[in-house]
C-alpha cells in the first residue's frame, strides 16, 4: 500500500535545529530531524479538522487523514486540483468553483477568508462545513502555500434548526392557545343559548335549524380542543400505562377509521416498561396518525404499529439524534403510502399546514400529535421518502420508577 508523500513543510530543509543543537551534524542531527518530522506528522494526522495544503495555483500538496481517510486517495490527490478530485468524488460544480475562487482570492488579497459550504454526499446526506482559507508566506513575504481547513458543523446546524422549529411551535402554540380559550368561551355561550331555545321552541323547522347550530358548535368545540392540545394547554390526566395494551385497545376504533384496503399489522415488544401519559390523548395520537396514513394510501396498503425499547447513549445513531441520553419507549407508525418530500416533511407539524384539498382537512391533526407528545415529555420524528411511505417515531421517556400501570 502506498503511503502519503511528506508535505513540503515537513521536509528536512524546512525543519530548523532545536536551540543549542545548531552545531550538530551527522547521525545525531539526522536523528533529531527525524524525531521532529515524526512529531509533526503525528500532529497533522491527529487533527480533527479537515486540513489541506494547496499551491498558490490551487494544486493539492497535502491532506490530512481527517480530510481523506483512504491513504491511496491521499497519495493520488497530491498534484491534482479540486476539478480533478470532484470528477472522482462527485462534488457539485458550484462547490468546486467556490473553493477555487477562494484560493485565488486569498493569494491575491493575502488575507484569510472564512465561509460555509454545504453539499449532498454520495449517500444522499446533506453535510455542512465551516471552511477557513489562510495564506502561508515564505521568507521573502510571498504566498508559498494556501492552507485550507474545515470543521463539520452538520450536527450544529441540525440542532439550530430543531431549536428554531421548537421556538416557532412554542410561539404559534401560545397564540393558538390564547385564541382557543377565548373562542371556547364564546362557543359555551352559543351552545348554552341553543339548548335553552331547543327547550322552548316547538316548531320543527326552527328545531332543525337549532340542531344545525348545535352541531356546528360541537365541531367548533372539537377544533378548539385540538388547538389546546397542539398548544399543550389542555388539562391532562397522565398515569402509568402499558403502551402495547393501549395500542391493542385502539385497534377496533382504528378499524372503523380505515377502509377495507388498508391492512393493520402489529409488532409489539413484550416486557416494555410502562409510560406516563394521558390514555385519551394517546389514543388521539394513534387515530390522527392512522387517518394521516389512510389518506396517504388512497389505493390501500399496510399500516404497521410497533413498539420497542430504545437506549440512547453518548453517540446515538442518526435517527436518535436530538434525544437526551437515557431509556425511551418507542412507538412507530409506518405506512406504505405516497411519502413526503423534504420540504413537506419540514412543515407537517405546523398548525393549519395541509397538503389535502380544501375542505378535506384542517391541518391540525399532526400539530395536535406534536403538542400531545411534547406535553408528555416525549419527542417525535418522521422518516419519509416520496413513493416509499412514511414512518412516525414517537419516543416517550421511561419513568424513574417502574410501578405497575394503573
Amino acid at each position: 500500500m502506498n503511503t502519503p508523500r511528506t508535505p513540503q513543510f515537513l521536509t528536512p530543509a524546512a525543519v530548523r535545529p532545536q536551540p543549542g543543537q545548531e552545531h550538530l551534524h551527522g547521525p545525531s542531527a539526522e536523528a533529531t530531524l527525524a524525531e521532529v518530522m515524526a512529531f509533526y506528522e503525528r500532529v497533522m494526522e491527529a487533527l480533527p479538522a479537515q486540513l489541506a495544503v494547496f499551491s498558490p495555483d490551487g494544486v493539492y500538496e497535502y491532506v490530512t487523514p481527517s480530510a481523506i481517510a483512504d491513504p491511496e486517495t491521499r497519495e493520488w490527490i497530491v498534484g491534482k486540483t479540486d476539478v480533478e478530485y470532484a470528477a472522482v468524488r462527485g462534488l457539485p460544480p458550484e462547490v468546486v468553483s467556490q473553493r477555487q475562487e477562494r484560493v485565488q482570492r486569498v493569494v491575491r488579497s493575502r488575507q484569510p477568508e472564512t465561509f460555509e459550504e454545504s453539499f449532498t454526499t454520495r449517500t444522499g446526506e446533506t453535510r455542512h462545513f465551516r471552511r477557513h482559507v489562510v495564506p502561508v508566506f515564505n521568507a521573502d513575504g510571498n504566498v508559498q502555500h494556501v492552507l485550507g481547513y474545515g470543521l463539520d458543523i452538520t450536527e450544529q446546524r441540525r440542532a439550530e434548526e430543531q431549536l428554531r422549529h421548537s421556538q416557532k411551535m412554542d410561539a404559534v402554540g401560545r397564540l393558538a392557545g390564547g385564541v382557543a380559550h377565548d373562542f371556547n368561551n364564546l362557543l359555551t355561550v352559543i351552545g348554552g343559548f341553543t339548548e335553552c331555545l331547543q327547550e322552548d321552541i316547538k316548531d320543527e323547522a326552527q328545531l332543525t335549524m337549532l340542531a344545525s347550530i348545535r352541531e356546528a358548535t360541537d365541531r367548533a368545540t372539537e377544533l378548539t380542543r385540538q388547538l389546546l392540545s397542539m398548544s399543550r394547554q389542555q388539562v391532562t390526566q397522565p398515569r402509568l400505562l402499558d403502551l402495547g395494551e393501549a395500542v391493542r385497545d385502539t385497534m377496533q376504533m382504528l378499524g372503523r377509521l380505515l377502509n377495507d384496503r388498508v391492512t393493520i399489522t402489529l409488532a409489539l415488544a413484550t416486557d416494555l416498561p410502562p409510560v406516563r401519559a394521558d390514555i385519551g390523548q394517546l389514543k388521539q395520537v394513534l387515530m390522527n396518525l392512522a387517518v394521516n396514513a389512510r389518506d396517504a394510501m388512497p389505493d390501500g396498503g399496510t399500516l404497521t404499529l410497533a413498539t420497542a425499547m430504545v437506549e440512547v447513549g453518548e453517540a446515538p445513531p442518526p435517527r436518535l439524534q436530538g434525544l437526551p441520553a437515557g431509556q425511551w419507549v418507542e412507538l412507530t407508525v409506518t405506512d406504505t403510502g405516497t411519502g413526503m418530500s423534504d420540504t413537506v416533511k419540514g412543515q407537517i407539524f405546523e398548525p393549519f399546514f395541509t397538503t389535502k384539498p380544501q375542505g378535506r382537512g384542517t391541518g391540525l391533526g399532526l400539530s395536535t400529535v406534536y403538542g400531545i407528545v411534547t406535553q408528555a415529555g416525549g419527542h417525535i420524528a418522521v422518516d419519509s421518502t416520496p413513493g416509499w411511505g412514511s414512518t412516525f417515531r414517537i419516543y416517550l421517556p421511561r419513568p424513574e420508577t417502574d410501578v405497575a400501570p394503573g
